[in-house]
């Protein structure tokens, strides 16, 4: 645990953000209401890395962010911008925005507004070694993020917790948008000005996305763990119901070929083999809303579900790096439309 920064009260502005500079007119950033997502859960080019050196393989290219960070490789905090620093050996990439969490202060949706999400991600959005990126408050352009809370006040914060749960696409269509609709078809963001320059604000689309209904959220809370041959680990799903509505969700977590899983903490409704071998494990549940506390130095209730289950090692080789699924969970807003959420694709190094 990173120790924390003295406690300092952010000046709170539209139940949020502070600007230290005046803030540019919002011109929004992208795909807007028609941005489909690409992302599949799937690992891209898995990373299979080199033994040279250390008995657990080292990866040979840019690492996620959410390896980085259960390696202490990551520092990530809050002082008016949002800021996450590479302190390892490799480079970290960001071509995902991801989500947030900590008690003191905003909860917060991050990544990269140049990303085009309508045709994939680009390369070379990493972080090298010794490196920081400066997230500004609703960028339109570079290292953005967003507020998740409605009602928190900002504050200096360095007690983050990341799961390497991606934001999920309602809020993502909004955080990319080049309107200010919602999507009830009102605009009723115009009583919402930015105070320095008097353009609607875009995050008040985001409270609205998780006002109305549930919005899931999937991570582990390790994504990255080192294994022997025989080895068995302790891994937790876990699923966090961002929206303040009830909704119901199937949560799937793939079990890679090679590995066994037992000792649910929650037995699963189903599951099914892949083609690469692998077996996907489904559980159902119906998640409550998160709700607000009226006291804006307290946070946000999240309805939270943890399954936990114990990983063995069972492949009979071993010395490389085994990229898996992420985890995923299904579910419906308020008008019955289907999303999909992930988290991060879990890395074993099979250490001799």
């Amino acid at each position: 645990m990173l120790g924390l920064r003295p406690t300092a009260v952010v000046p709170l502005l539209a139940g949020c953000a502070y600007f230290t500079d005046p803030k540019p007119a919002d011109t929004g950033s992208g795909a807007g209401s028609t941005w489909t997502p690409t992302d599949t859960g799937a690992p891209v080019e898995p990373d299979t890395g080199t033994t040279d050196g250390p008995t657990c393989p080292q990866p040979t290219g840019a690492i996620s962010l959410a390896e980085a960070w259960d390696r202490d490789w990551a520092r990530i905090w809050f002082d008016g911008t949002f800021n996450v620093e590479n302190t390892g050996p490799h480079d970290i990439e960001m071509e995902r925005w991801h989500l947030f969490f900590t008690p003191m202060s905003q909860d917060t949706a991050a990544g990269s507004a140049d990303i085009d999400y309508a045709s994939g991600s680009p390369s070379g959005l990493v972080v090298p070694p010794g490196d920081r990126w400066s997230h500004r408050y609703t960028s339109a352009a570079g290292p953005a993020w967003w507020c998740v809370e409605r009602t928190q006040q900002t504050t200096f914060a360095e007690d983050f917790r990341f799961t390497g749960a991606r934001v999920p696409t309602p809020l993502m269509t909004f955080i990319h948008t080049e309107t200010d609709t919602n999507e009830n078809g009102i605009e009723d963001h115009v009583d919402h000005p930015d105070p320095f320059n008097g353009a609607p604000m875009t995050q008040f689309n985001v409270w609205d996305a998780i006002s109305e209904g549930p919005v899931m959220a999937v991570g582990r809370l390790e994504n990255y763990i080192e294994m022997t041959v025989g080895e068995t680990r302790t891994l937790t799903v876990e699923v966090v119901n961002l929206g303040r509505g009830t909704g119901t969700m199937r949560v799937g977590e793939t079990i890679p070929a090679g590995t066994s899983a037992s000792g649910f903490s929650i037995i699963p409704e189903s599951s099914e083999q892949n083609s690469d071998g692998s077996t996907t494990i489904w559980w159902e549940f119906k998640m409550p809303g998160s709700v607000d506390d009226p006291d804006t130095s307290q946070p946000t209730e999240y309805d939270i579900i943890e399954i936990e289950y114990d990983l063995t090692l069972d492949a009979a080789e071993c010395g490389r790096r085994h990229t898996t699924w992420a985890p995923q969970v299904l579910w419906e807003d308020i008008w019955g439309r289907p999303f999909t959420s992930y988290g991060t694709p879990l890395v074993i190094a099979c250490c001799e």
